[in-house]
């Protein structure tokens, strides 16, 4: 099965079938029945070794396949990158990749982690829940920025982030 890829002002859209997910062409487009539009915002934050990216995916909206943690999972399959790597603990250490080994560190009260974000009405709330276990709603938008030196819970939310019709808001 073939996708197209094309980058559209930081908005990573695929056209066609890429297996379990598949980006949309357009966030605003309709769905199939038991499926949902997701967008997932990756940030490896300053000096990161790529830029933030926005990617909207259709996944299916039962079962599974919509846990916040298989999202970000099918996300790195549809676009070729390294699937997430995380601890025994189920601790999320890697993103595409990044960075290429170990876990979040403690520096002395700051650490260098995956920062997980909701976005909402415009703005990014710093997730407080699980990705493992919160199920994504059609329309919703997850972030992840890499944050270096930062206090627990008070990370710098992803750049650029997109409401679900592909419009930045922030």
């Amino acid at each position: 099965l073939l996708a197209v890829l094309a980058v559209v002002s930081g908005l990573v859209v695929a056209v066609g079938s890429a297996g379990p997910a598949a980006a949309a062409s357009s966030c605003s487009s309709p769905v199939g029945s038991g499926q949902i539009r997701v967008v997932m915002v990756v940030d490896p934050g300053d000096g990161g070794p790529f830029a933030p990216m926005s990617t909207c995916l259709v996944v299916d909206g039962d079962g599974k396949g919509n846990m916040g943690s298989n999202v970000l999972a099918q996300r790195a399959a549809l676009l070729g990158r390294a699937s997430p790597r995380y601890a025994g603990s189920g601790l999320l250490c890697g993103i595409d990749g990044y960075p290429g080994d170990g876990c979040p560190t403690n520096n002395g009260g700051t650490y260098d982690y995956w920062a997980y974000f909701n976005g909402t009405g415009g703005s990014w709330s710093y997730g407080s829940d699980n990705p493992f276990v919160r199920r994504m709603g059609d329309g919703e938008i997850m972030g992840w920025r890499y944050s270096k030196g930062a206090p627990d819970g008070q990370a710098p939310a992803p750049r650029p982030a997109f409401d679900i019709a592909g419009i930045q808001v922030s």
